[in-house]
């Protein structure tokens, strides 16, 4: 963007101050235009596809009665919609997961994942356990299982 505005100040300066822009003066601007235009399109399909990403990997919350109705453990808990989407994360990966592998399947922030995991500690939800340089998340109830 920086760079088609310059090019673009440089063209109307030079026209406005009354000098003939030479052809390959036209034709360097057209190259730095173009490679901008090439530039910013990558770039937005490239964010575009993460966000996209992020947003299709996040788990859909399930409401706490078809927790209910299935008898699991947590079933007189009220949990929000992020323990829920933890919850649910942690139950797909066999009742454990490294805590550094939910921030990548639930999208949550690390900073936020860890609050959710000690909300869900106090409730008796989850079990946390250092391994090496992260955390092994157990729900509680697949132990007894």
């Amino acid at each position: 963007m920086v760079s088609a505005t310059v090019a673009t100040s440089v063209i109307l300066t030079t026209e406005a101050l009354g000098y003939r822009i030479s052809l390959f003066g036209i034709v360097a601007y057209a190259v730095v235009i173009g490679s901008d235009v090439v530039i910013m399109y990558f770039s937005s399909r490239r964010l575009l596809s993460m966000f996209s990403g992020i947003v299709a990997n996040r788990p859909a919350a399930q409401s706490q009665e078809s927790i209910q109705d299935r008898g699991e453990p947590h079933e007189a808990l009220q949990l929000g919609e992020r323990e829920q989407i933890v919850v649910d994360a942690i139950r797909r990966n066999g009742g454990s997961a490294l805590q550094n592998s939910l921030v990548e399947v639930t999208g949550l922030s690390s900073p936020t994942l860890s609050r959710i995991i000690s909300s869900l500690e106090n409730k008796g939800v989850v079990e946390k356990k250092r391994h090496g340089m992260t955390n092994i998340i157990s729900l509680m109830g697949s132990r007894r299982q």
